[in-house]
This record gives structure tokens, C-alpha cells and sequence, in this order.
């Protein structure tokens, strides 16, 4: 053998020996990766475990009916524009047409224009009066405790007399005159509770699961076929 072939054998083989040392280290790394145990999420959770949350039953609930698509932002505060997506996806509203918006800061560039609009024609969706005496829909403010209970009643045509009813909550004095009878309704019915402290927080921000609980109760309850 001469000494060049000799030397290219050498090379070859040393070549090959690297490659299989590469492969073993590789196979040993993937095996590795196989056996780290990976954390279980509910589809769509936005990295938010739910599966041990106390209302993981009412969101799937939810996304059977479709009244969600996801799991984002659940235990967020709920703007006014998204409450009037939630609502829509009910499927409990027509899709009616309209002529006027009149609302001020309403923009049909306005990802909620649409759904606010309808509920805005099912009398649902009111809006309040600025300081300019503007009305305005104000999409992107959040949603407080006793607003939300003024759109559930509305929504869902929940009127009813409130003679009788007393309200228990410590702190009664903190609730606007117009939301009053509302939450009355909503209590009476079983639909809203206060907190063990016996107040409400009426001005609270409400979050998206404390609505959708709201509205758990309501299908639980065959609230949800009286609409407009």
C-alpha cells in the first residue's frame, strides 16, 4: 500500500468515527428531549392553565355554544366592545340593519362597530351622554359591575317589578339610581352575588369570566329566550 493511500484510509476512518460519535450524541439528546415533561394547556389558553380553575366547566360551556372562540384574557377586565361581541355570539340577537349611528366616537373602522350596532337596535346597547351631551358608546371602556348587570337586563328583557325587593349590600350608597333596580332583578333571579364582605362593588370592573358566569346562569336558569 502505498503511503498517500494509506493516509486517505486513516482520514476515512477517523471521519467515520466522528459521524458515529455525532449521531450517538444526537440520539441522546433527542431521547433526552422526549422524556421532559411538557405542562398540559386548554386549547387556545394564551399560556393560562384553566383545566384546575374553578370555572373551567363554564368556559367550555361557552366554547361549545360559541359564544367564545378562545380563552384569552379570561380573568381580565371587559371592555364595553367586547361585552357586545360576547353578547352577539349568543346567537340570540337578529342581525338587523340600521340607518344612523349616533353614536359621536364610534368609527365603522371599529372592529365592534357592527355588534354594537345591532345591540344599539335591540335597545341593548344605549350608550351615556358626555360632557359635551355627546352620546357616545365608549367601545374600548371597561365594563363596571352595575353596567354589566343593566346590559343582562336589557339583553335578556329581565324587567320586572322591584317593589318588594330591599337592597342588602353595604354598600348601596355606591350604586348609580339607574342601576339599582338591575341589580335587584339580577339578585332576585340569582344571577349576580356580592362578595363575603356582603358589599357589591357596583363600580368595579367586571372581567370576562365573572360575564360569562353571568351567563352561564342565565341559559342554567331558560332566561335566554325572551329577546329583542
Amino acid at each position: 500500500m502505498k503511503f498517500y493511500d494509506y493516509v486517505n484510509c486513516k482520514e476515512g476512518e477517523r471521519v467515520m468515527a466522528s459521524n458515529k460519535s455525532k449521531l450517538r450524541t444526537v440520539l441522546v439528546l433527542g431521547l433526552s428531549l422526549l422524556m421532559i415533561p411538557t405542562p398540559v394547556y386548554a386549547e387556545n389558553s394564551s399560556d393560562t392553565e384553566i383545566t384546575t380553575k374553578w370555572y373551567s366547566e363554564i368556559v367550555s360551556d361557552m366554547l361549545a355554544k360559541g359564544v367564545i372562540s378562545d380563552t384569552a384574557g379570561l380573568e381580565e377586565p371587559l371592555t364595553r366592545g367586547n361585552m357586545a361581541d360576547i353578547l352577539i355570539a349568543t346567537g340570540k340577537f337578529s342581525d338587523s340593519r340600521y340607518a344612523v349611528n349616533p353614536f359621536s366616537d364610534l368609527s365603522t373602522r371599529c372592529r365592534e362597530y357592527d355588534n354594537i350596532m345591532r345591540l344599539y337596535n335591540s335597545h341593548v346597547f344605549v350608550g351615556s351622554v358626555d360632557q359635551n351631551g355627546d352620546l357616545v358608546a365608549q367601545a374600548n371602556g371597561l365594563l363596571t359591575r352595575e353596567q354589566a348587570a343593566a346590559f343582562i337586563v336589557r339583553a335578556f328583557n329581565l324587567e320586572g317589578t322591584t317593589e318588594n325587593l330591599i337592597c342588602k349590600f353595604k354598600d348601596k350608597q355606591d350604586i348609580s339610581e339607574y342601576a339599582l333596580e338591575n341589580i335587584l332583578i339580577c339578585e332576585k333571579l340569582n344571577l349576580i352575588s356580592g362578595y363575603e364582605d356582603g358589599t357589591f362593588k357596583p363600580q368595579n370592573n367586571i372581567s370576562k369570566i365573572e360575564f360569562l358566569t353571568i351567563l352561564n346562569k342565565l341559559f342554567e336558569h331558560g332566561l335566554d329566550s325572551n329577546v329583542n
